[in-house]
């Protein structure tokens, strides 16, 4: 499957991949959550192999670990490559972040400050990730639950140099924009508008969940109002570049169903921003 990535497509998860290998329903894209596909026993190559026959693919990481200290897992990073060589994704992406430290793996996507010290780090990881792999990859926006007092930058300055200065590419996660938002009392749009458009190449959707007086970046929920509205006008500024976007439902999983109905409601939401339609918007299951 030779096709650039367009559209909106869904995160391929176990529960859902013999309904979607059995009926092949109309989806534009699927995304892998690749480290779910390294381990000895992972996903079956023979239903994954059909699928990539089918649809174009987005290879989506959690483990690259492109802020930690420690040196990078050549291991996991080989078996990346190799399964990108027999599946063929059009993208590869991970986070703006660390995962391991002090011997130990987290698992949970930790932010990193957002200065000098930090950038120079970033951007030697990351051009020895994309020297291995043979391609550049995507970077991610997280939510962060924290925040340093050493910052020396926003987070969209350090997005912006850092994308520049490695030369890669950028993954704006609207919800995750949103999550920080409200956690934070930061400007979401205001994040997006300091980065560079052309170097936008996916957007991500998912739901949270209210914690108290924070939210959490669940991936359990519907795409919220809020950040349907945020879609919506970082969508109508990328309209002319066609960025694919990406439904994200990874905790309590609904039938696929109900994963496409979020699909079409998608479809709806850039026809409202392009101004194409005010209609909802259907595609055939």
């Amino acid at each position: 499957m030779s096709s650039a990535l367009t559209g909106v497509g869904v995160g391929l998860r176990p529960s859902h991949a013999a309904d979607i290998l059995s009926s092949l329903p109309t989806i534009d894209w699927l995304e892998l959550l690749v480290d779910n596909h390294l381990c000895d026993g992972g996903f079956n190559r023979a239903i994954l192999k059909p699928l990539a026959e089918h649809y174009p693919l987005s290879f989506h990481c959690v483990s690259m670990d492109v802020g930690g200290k420690t040196p990078l897992n050549k291991t996991y990073l080989a078996k990346l490559k190799q399964l990108a060589e027999e599946l063929q994704p059009q993208q590869i992406s991970d986070h703006i972040s660390f995962c391991r430290g002090q011997g130990r793996y987290f698992h949970n996507l930790l932010p990193s400050p957002f200065n000098r010290k930090e950038l120079s780090h970033y951007v030697d990881r990351v051009k020895q990730i994309q020297d291995i792999l043979g391609r550049q990859i995507l970077l991610e926006n997280v939510s962060r639950y924290i925040d340093y007092q050493d910052n020396e930058m926003t987070e969209g300055e350090f997005m912006t140099e850092l994308c520049q200065r490695a030369d890669c590419f950028l993954l704006f996660d609207v919800n995750n924009a949103y999550v920080n938002q409200h956690n934070h009392h930061t400007d979401a749009l205001e994040v997006f508008n300091q980065l560079p458009l052309a170097r936008i190449k996916e957007l991500h959707l998912a739901g949270y969940e209210q914690r108290q007086q924070f939210l959490l970046d669940s991936h359990s929920q519907p795409v919220s109002e809020p950040v349907w509205q945020l879609y919506r006008e970082v969508y109508q500024s990328l309209q002319y570049q066609q960025v694919p976007t990406l439904i994200e439902w990874d905790n309590k999983l609904p039938p696929l169903t109900e994963l496409l109905a979020e699909r079409d409601r998608c479809l709806s939401q850039q026809a409202m921003a392009t101004g194409r339609a005010t209609a909802e918007v259907k595609c055939t299951a």
